[in-house]
């Protein structure tokens, strides 16, 4: 028997006790040890699929950006057409009203008259 041994089984119970606790403690922070590793272990595979879920949505949210961004974009132009498109009628039915306004006064395409600016349903109509 080595010294160790020699002094536990001297000590009688108490050596055979004091064993048991160092072996016991020795395997319990070998237990502990794993536990984290192993929590640890988990806690990174979660940071890593939150990451991923993360950049999922995040890529989710840029699609959907872009897609409003080019809807806007496109209503923008639609309007701006329209617009233009109402402003090009509007100036061709003033000119098609001065027309009529001009054979009706018997005004030739050159001339002007102030009458031109306000309406006028029959010229010889004195009241205003």
């Amino acid at each position: 028997m080595d010294g160790l041994s020699a002094a536990l089984t001297e000590l009688g119970a108490l050596g055979l006790f004091c064993a048991y606790l160092v072996w016991s403690h020795r395997e319990m922070q070998r237990r502990l040890d794993r536990l984290s590793e192993e929590w640890t272990t988990s806690l990174e595979k979660v940071e890593a699929e939150h990451r991923d879920a993360e950049e999922v949505i995040r890529n989710r949210y840029d699609v959907i950006l872009e897609r409003y961004e080019a809807t806007r974009e496109n209503i923008y132009k639609d309007v701006v057409k329209t617009l233009d498109k109402n402003n090009k009628l509007l100036r061709d039915v003033g000119v098609r009203v001065d027309e009529i306004r001009r054979a009706r006064l018997g005004l030739s395409p050159t001339e002007t008259d102030e009458q031109l600016l306000t309406w006028v349903d029959d010229p010889t109509d004195k009241k205003k």
